[in-house]
């Protein structure tokens, strides 16, 4: 009993761990844009709608879509080779402030 216990919290755990994160998503994008962008990660998120990050992200639209909001010319070129790894945080982050999200930035 107490391994099928340990073994579900070990489950949970990793679960979690491996789910994007809007917070992970916001460090990452302010990374990214720094220097590259005239404005703020949560300024970014809010030039769209959820369903139009949604679009842009599943039409491998994304990364284009954020330079057209930065006025930047490849804003993401940080993340050039690992930014695969990344694009679900990112996008997590943008879906999270969204015009239409309804969530507040932080200040």
């Amino acid at each position: 009993m107490k391994k099928l216990i340990t073994g579900s919290i070990f489950l949970l755990s990793l679960c979690s761990t491996l789910s994007a994160d809007p917070l992970n998503g916001e460090k990452l994008l302010d990374k990214a844009i720094h220097g590259n962008c005239i404005t703020s990660p949560d300024r970014v998120a809010m030039g769209h709608s959820q369903a139009e990050w949604t679009a842009f992200y599943q039409n491998n639209e994304l990364e284009a879509e954020v330079a057209k909001v930065c006025q930047s010319k490849n804003p993401l070129k940080a993340f050039d080779e690992p930014y695969p790894k990344y694009k679900k945080f990112i996008y997590e982050y943008l879906m999270y402030h969204a015009s239409d999200s309804g969530s507040i930035p932080r200040c």
